[in-house]
């Protein structure tokens, strides 16, 4: 079992800030949006929170999703920092390094939303595109927020190895690929009889790109 012990913090203030800055924008999508944000954080529960708020006509580009989504990059960014901070071969990793990859995320989010947005009208399926849209990034920023106290053990506290990091991102993983299965699982219809597409779209839009972040950060940290 890991001992936690108590880590000396001295250089982890900026990273402190990045904390509270998430905590900020959680905290004022709470309060500004105190019914909604309760619907949200049982989604993993039941699917109130999709068959109340999916119905919105900007489902994806408002407030609550927009204060949740900056959240979630700066939670995800500082949770893949730390992730290559403990695993890299590198003797040193600066902190220069959280700027790529926060940088990155942002990068490649919008230019995958955009991207999917523009080949969505073209096939005129923008309302199918938002709704899916709309349950993906949901879930995602609900996974990032619990994210954010992970984050708090591992930059304050020192493990004798890094088996709790391997598990929470095996865990992170996994509940990414059902949550996946769960929306795709929606749609199955209309996949299998698209299933061609749904296989080009797979593997050009929701892995490819990431694994060519994982790539870059990966040889700028070495």
């Amino acid at each position: 079992m890991d001992t936690a012990v108590l880590r000396h913090i001295e250089t982890n203030d900026w990273l402190t800030i990045l904390l509270v800055i998430a905590l900020i924008l959680v905290v004022v999508a709470k309060a500004l949006f105190e019914s909604r944000f309760a619907y949200f954080t049982s989604l993993f529960a039941n699917n109130k929170y999709i068959s109340i708020y999916g119905k919105e006509k900007s489902l994806v580009l408002n407030w609550f999703n927009l204060l949740l989504f900056s959240a979630q990059v700066i939670s995800l960014a500082i949770f893949v920092y730390l992730s290559f901070n403990a695993l890299s071969n590198s003797a040193v990793v600066t902190d220069y390094l959280f700027i790529k990859i926060i940088s990155y995320l942002v990068v490649i989010i919008a230019f995958k939303y955009f991207l999917e947005k523009t080949i969505a009208a073209i096939f005129e399926v923008d309302t199918l595109f938002e709704a899916y849209n709309f349950q993906k990034i949901s879930y995602r920023n609900l996974i990032c927020l619990y994210l954010i106290p992970i984050n708090v053990l591992l930059i304050y506290f020192s493990f004798s190895n890094n088996t709790l990091l391997y598990v929470v991102i095996s865990l992170f993983i996994l509940v990414n690929v059902a949550v996946q299965l769960i929306i795709f699982r929606k749609y199955q219809k209309l996949i299998i009889d698209n299933l061609f597409y749904f296989i080009l779209y797979l593997c050009a839009l929701e892995i490819a790109p990431y694994l060519v972040v994982l790539k870059v950060i990966h040889l700028n940290a070495n």
